[in-house]
């Protein structure tokens, strides 16, 4: 259902009371009333707005007939239903407060946690990697090419040939 048939039901349900323009003030409170732009005109002067010219309309079509259209009186209105103001306020579920802990105690109570090597390059592992003489890095590895083998730093491209064994093939 749209705003405008809410709007018109609430009309309608009230229309033979006594005091109507009371009620419908504070039926028209809830919603959200603008006036169309092709029916600005119709804006009588001295700052009314759309929700008080809606309340005019309304009254002098129930003074002038007794049954009348209550959706096409409200035509000349754009209707939308009026939210709570309380906009993503809802509780935060799953939140804890936290306690206040004074700097000096919680320095006192810290336990201490090595963190191992920080700075310096990765920590030191055994195997194929040697400490590089250029960079002082543990980035040197035994690289092997096309019949030569020799050290290769991957940080700073030091190279160092290592001495290969070469096969003279002799002829008979």
């Amino acid at each position: 259902m749209t705003a405008r048939e809410q709007l018109a039901r609430a009309i309608v349900k009230i229309l033979r009371v006594g005091n109507f323009e009371e009620q419908l003030v504070s039926i028209l409170s809830h919603f959200r009333i603008q006036m169309k732009k092709q029916h600005r005109d119709r804006l009588s002067g001295g700052g009314a707005t759309a929700r008080d010219e809606a309340l005019r309309v309304l009254c002098e079509k129930r003074k002038e007939k007794r049954w009348f259209n209550v959706v096409d009186a409200l035509d000349l209105f754009k209707i939308q239903v009026r939210g709570s103001k309380e906009y993503g306020r809802s509780p935060k579920i799953g939140r804890h407060s936290c306690n206040v802990v004074s700097m000096a105690e919680y320095k006192d109570n810290l336990i201490p946690v090595s963190y191992g090597y920080v700075a310096g390059g990765p920590v030191r592992k055994t195997g194929s990697q040697k400490v590089c003489p250029k960079c002082n890095s543990m980035g040197l590895h035994l690289a092997k090419g096309y019949k030569e083998r020799y050290y290769s730093c991957v940080y700073c491209g030091f190279r160092k040939e290592l001495e290969a064994e070469t096969y003279q093939w002799m002829r008979h």
